[in-house]
């Protein structure tokens, strides 16, 4: 991990640099944590993707908060997906806020967003619940799973 450190401090060229991200979120150190998670919140929309994919793996709940941040800005598909699939992978209260939160802003403002059928698979596998039919789906179906997955979640945590 301090050899990753190392790299990413000196490296310049992108490429590199989010490959040695992504490599540090196989690690469950400490310091490669912190850095994954300060990367979330980089100037540069590849390096905070990096850092999302990498998050995915290492399922940090620190990742949370800086993630609900970023998608509170920009949740659009196919940019959100790698956070929105990090949200899914650590398995908090926290996360759980965090992706009925984001469900009911895609509802509110973009409720055509293919993002919400991200958002609602991420939420069952946090939440452990299941909102998703048989079948084909369409935009109306999931608009419809994204309002059973939130009055579910209100219900549990009156």
């Amino acid at each position: 991990v301090k050899e990753l450190l190392k790299i990413l401090e000196s490296e310049k060229k992108l490429i590199l640099r989010m490959s040695v991200i992504m490599l540090l979120g196989f690690s469950q150190d400490t310091s490669s944590i912190q850095v994954v998670v300060e990367k979330l919140e980089d100037s540069n929309k590849k390096i905070r993707a990096a850092a999302a994919w990498a998050t995915i793996a290492q399922k940090s709940r620190e990742a949370v908060p800086p993630i609900h941040r970023i998608l509170l800005k920009e949740c659009s598909y196919p940019e959100a997906t790698p956070f929105v699939i990090a949200l899914g992978n650590i398995k908090t209260t926290e996360s759980q806020k965090a992706l009925v939160d984001l469900m009911g802003l895609v509802l509110e403002d973009r409720p055509q967003d293919m993002i919400l059928s991200y958002l609602i698979r991420a939420f069952q596998d946090v939440s452990g619940q299941n909102f998703m039919m048989a079948g084909v789906q369409t935009q109306k179906n999931f608009q419809e799973m994204a309002r059973k997955a939130i009055e579910w979640w209100k219900n549990e945590n009156k």
